[in-house]
């Protein structure tokens, strides 16, 4: 992440972690629905006017085969990056996370320094008709952006 195209994402991932009062810890998590995630998707719901297939959403929430936390020292649950992988990708289902300023930025981080190791391209998803998280997914200098349209 070196060079000024990264410049604003490597500023902004750090002001998460130097701004919260609590130690983190990102930790792999196993499959089962907990209080804690149900919270935390409660939490991130409430930010959109609507969830689109919010089955499959609820599925890899607790049922995942790949997922990671960031808890503090205390307990509690900052955000969770959920993922599958094939031949080729690691695909970047959700982000997870509660409503603290950047702390989206550094769950992006956290999920990228820990998939760097299987040397795989990572799918980042759509944008699901959303700018906001268009522009945001932009700023991570993605090598190819394909678009698709609607039926």
């Amino acid at each position: 992440m070196a060079g000024g195209h990264w410049a604003t994402f490597r500023k902004n991932s750090r002001k998460f972690p130097n701004r919260i009062l609590d130690e983190l810890f990102y930790v792999t998590v196993q499959k089962g629905e907990t209080k804690q995630i149900a919270d935390l998707l409660d939490i991130w719901v409430q930010r959109f006017e609507a969830v689109e297939d919010h089955e499959t959403l609820i599925n890899f929430a607790f049922n995942g085969n790949n997922r990671a936390a960031l808890f503090g020292v205390n307990g509690k649950l900052y955000g969770i990056n959920i993922w599958d992988e094939n031949f080729y990708y690691v695909n970047y289902r959700y982000s997870i996370c509660g409503n603290e300023p950047f702390l989206a930025e550094y769950m992006r981080l956290l999920f990228y320094q820990d998939i760097q190791r299987r040397g795989k391209l990572v799918n980042d998803g759509g944008m699901v008709g959303n700018l906001q998280l268009k522009r945001f997914k932009e700023k991570m200098n993605p090598l190819k952006i394909r678009e698709v349209k609607g039926i």
